[in-house]
């Protein structure tokens, strides 16, 4: 629950991982908008007690973590079923878990290497205030040679908005 490692193409983020051991790995590196994202979150001393897995959890429709995830495919792991991180979200503070589910890790696609990304938190003071609104961007190549512009959003309903343009 406490590990980190890519496996074929893939990081794989323990539910138990902090924000801030993953912003000190090796890892972050693999996943720009996933680094950008919990670095917005609040303070560090939060950081360093906030974990990928309570985050996810606790479905916070402002979350940046939530965001991050639905922009990059992420897959939530847990003791019962494997499911993508944006159906965790059942409304706002409520997830889709059973009582007795837990989860367990994330598992989040290499995105290709030149995919950009940017990402921006909207909040009501200048540093570590909850956020009232976030957005994210990727553009760069997909699979098959096309390029994609994904938008993300969140704050304007009950879970993240994702959206998709192929050329």
């Amino acid at each position: 629950l406490k590990a980190m490692a890519c496996e074929q193409g893939v990081l794989v983020i323990g539910a138990e991982v902090t924000f801030s051991e993953f912003m000190a790995s090796a890892h972050a590196a693999t996943q720009p908008l996933l680094l950008q994202a919990v670095s917005e979150v609040a303070h560090h001393t939060v950081r360093n007690r906030t974990t990928f897995g309570g985050t996810i959890a606790w479905a916070n429709p402002m979350g940046a973590l939530l965001l991050a995830l639905a922009m990059l495919d992420a897959t939530v792991v847990t003791t019962r079923r494997r499911l993508p991180s944006a159906d965790c979200v059942a409304g706002v503070h409520r997830n889709s878990l059973a009582a007795d589910e837990i989860i367990v890790a994330l598992e989040i696609p290499l995105p290709p290497a030149a995919r950009r990304f940017a990402f921006h938190k909207t909040t009501a003071r200048r540093s570590g205030g909850k956020a009232l609104s976030s957005m994210a961007v990727a553009l760069g190549p997909e699979d098959g040679g096309m390029r994609l512009l994904r938008i993300g959003v969140v704050g304007l309903q009950d879970r993240a908005w994702v959206s998709d343009w192929h050329a």
